[in-house]
C-alpha cells in the first residue's frame, strides 16, 4: 500500500512541477507518467537490494529510455519529459538536511548529507548521459543501415 501511495504521490509531483513549467497539455499525461514509472524503477532496484546510488542510476537511465521514446512518439524536445520524469528523483532530504545540519554548525553531519546529494545527483545525470550516447548511437546506426 506504501508503494502505491509512493507512486501517486510520484505522479503528482511531476505534476505539480509539469503545469509550473506549462507542459502541453497532449503531453501532460506521459510526461508525468514517466516521473512515476521513474520512481516505480528505483522502489523495484530498491528491493531487490541495489543500493540508492545505483537504484537512482538505473531510474535515470529508464527515464533517458523512456523519455528518448516519447520525444520521438510526440514530436517533442526529449528535454521535456527529462525535467519532468526526473523530478520524483531528485533528493530534496539530501540538500534539506546538508543546509539544516549546516546552520546548526554540524559541519560533520552537513557534509554527509552534502556528499550523499552530490553523489546521488551525479548517478542520475550519468544515467540520463548514458542513455542519451547510448540511444543517439543506436539511431545513428539505424538511420545509416536505411540508406
Amino acid at each position: 500500500m506504501e508503494n502505491i501511495l509512493q507512486l501517486i504521490m510520484a505522479f503528482l509531483g511531476s505534476l505539480g512541477f509539469a503545469l509550473m513549467f506549462n507542459t502541453k497539455r497532449d503531453i501532460l499525461f506521459p510526461a508525468c507518467l514517466g516521473g512515476m514509472l521513474a520512481w516505480l524503477v528505483y522502489l523495484i532496484a530498491l528491493k531487490k537490494g541495489c543500493d540508492p546510488f545505483l537504484s537512482g542510476f538505473l531510474a535515470s537511465l529508464f527515464t533517458g529510455l523512456y523519455s528518448e521514446c516519447m520525444a520521438r512518439l510526440y514530436k517533442k524536445p526529449a528535454t521535456i519529459f527529462i525535467a519532468i520524469g526526473e523530478i520524483p528523483l531528485i533528493p530534496g532530504s539530501g540538500l534539506y538536511y546538508s543546509i539544516y545540519y549546516l546552520l546548526l554548525q554540524n559541519l560533520e553531519r552537513s557534509l554527509y548529507y552534502a556528499r550523499y546529494t552530490l553523489l546521488f545527483a551525479s548517478c542520475m545525470s550519468a544515467g540520463i548521459i548514458l542513455m542519451n550516447i547510448v540511444f543517439s548511437q543506436s539511431m545513428d546506426q539505424i538511420h545509416k543501415m536505411k540508406k
